[in-house]
């Protein structure tokens, strides 16, 4: 007869044994998602908040928007000409360069330059969507980003975001089988030009907010879609991703919860709030912090780039929603990107949003869509605010 501790203890290890199993089943990748530290080689410090210690790239004058339009004002003429700089000045080596240059201007120019380099001195995201192209044009223009970061900079980190799902239809749309497809080989490709280099990726801004304009089987289309994306970011060894669950004042935070679980946030590191909307960080937070109890304390991060001044509210929430979203006049660069948020599930604030990017042809811009507007820009950068609501106190920079 065994003795009673020898069954205990192999008791202990046979239930040891089938927990192992189980996480064998539920997938390695999505496990090593959450616990591992896949950026320590780049200064990563924490498992559980794995962009602790991370700094996170910026584009030189040739890529970089808000850097260009610098050395534009510097004088240079054509800042994207692979002649003028090429791929291998780096921000850190253009900063220095506008250091020397800019006594040289008048103050008119210098002024802008000041408020310009607010923007181009913080890390930003570079967004990917339909726009960028599919097949080996969007590998390549993936691949080439990572490269560029490695050769200027190799202890830091990109972040990119990802706007591939369809969001122009409204009143019970859902992709085809052969959109649904189309989207599974469009991932494909944007996960080998990561490859096995170090990046934050923000998975599919606006796809969870929109839901309610998608029919029933549209919505289970949409959250395949998701599923897959988020395993094939989840097989990546050096890669932090992020879901994107909305903003406060969209869907509940119930809701919110659902759609995150079936979407399979699961399977990478957390969720991200307030892309594409200007709400004050600390409404993120709070909205963050219930989504989070929701998931079992799943982290997140806030979008800060445009929210200094918080949301512009419309005359008509009923008929213009909840905030002004296109171009809103008044609104401020918020919080500069940080890992020090104050909230052990708030892993960072973060820049997703393409600062000085017009939304269209409205609010306080006139340039098309996606199109860089230098005085947008200036605007956000001349309100710029730390503060983190509209109770606290303002701290402009």
């Amino acid at each position: 007869m065994t003795p009673a501790p020898l069954r205990a203890t192999r008791s202990a290890a046979l239930a040891a044994l089938a927990a192992l199993c189980l996480l064998c089943t539920l997938g390695a990748s999505a496990a090593s998602a959450r616990n591992a530290t896949p950026l320590a080689p780049w200064g990563g410090t924490s498992a559980a908040n794995p962009v602790a210690g991370v700094k996170i790239w910026r584009e030189g004058p040739r890529w970089g928007l808000a850097a260009g339009q610098i050395a534009q004002w510097l004088g240079y003429s054509n800042p994207r000409a692979s002649s003028v700089f090429g791929d291998q000045l780096s921000w850190d080596g253009f900063s220095g360069l506008v250091s020397v240059q800019k006594p040289r201007i008048g103050p008119d120019a210098q002024h802008k330059i000041d408020l310009m380099m607010k923007v181009a001195s913080q890390p930003e995201t570079k967004r990917f969507g339909g726009f960028s192209g599919s097949g080996w044009k969007l590998e390549d223009g993936v691949r080439r980003l990572l490269q560029r970061a490695e050769q200027n900079a190799p202890s830091q980190v990109p972040q990119l975001s990802i706007y591939r799902l369809n969001h122009v239809r409204c009143g019970g749309h859902s992709d085809s089988s052969a959109d649904a497809a189309s989207y599974r080989a469009w991932i494909n490709r944007f996960v080998a030009g990561i490859g096995r280099r170090p990046a934050v990726v923000f998975l599919e801004q606006d796809a969870l907010i929109t839901t309610p304009c998608l029919s029933h089987g549209g919505l289970t289309v949409r959250m395949g879609e998701m599923r897959y994306a988020a395993q094939r970011l989840a097989a990546l060894p050096h890669v932090v991703a992020y879901m994107d669950a909305g903003a406060s004042d969209a869907v509940p935070a119930g809701r919110t919860v659902q759609l995150l679980r079936s979407a399979g946030v699961r399977y990478i590191h957390g969720f991200f709030l307030n892309s594409t909307h200007f709400s004050w960080t600390s409404s993120e937070m709070a909205f963050g912090r219930r989504v989070s109890r929701g998931l079992g304390g799943t982290h997140f991060a806030v979008n800060t780039a445009v929210n200094g001044n918080g949301p512009l509210r419309p005359a008509s929430r009923v008929r213009s929603g909840n905030e002004v979203l296109c171009n809103p006049a008044g609104r401020a660069l918020g919080p500069r990107p940080t890992t020090a948020t104050g909230d052990p599930r708030v892993d960072a604030f973060v820049w997703i949003g393409n600062i000085g990017r017009s939304g269209g042809k409205c609010g306080v811009s006139r340039l098309g869509t996606g199109t860089f507007d230098p005085d947008l820009a200036l605007g956000l950068a001349s309100r710029a605010n730390e503060r983190l609501g509209p109770t606290y106190p303002s701290r402009p920079y």
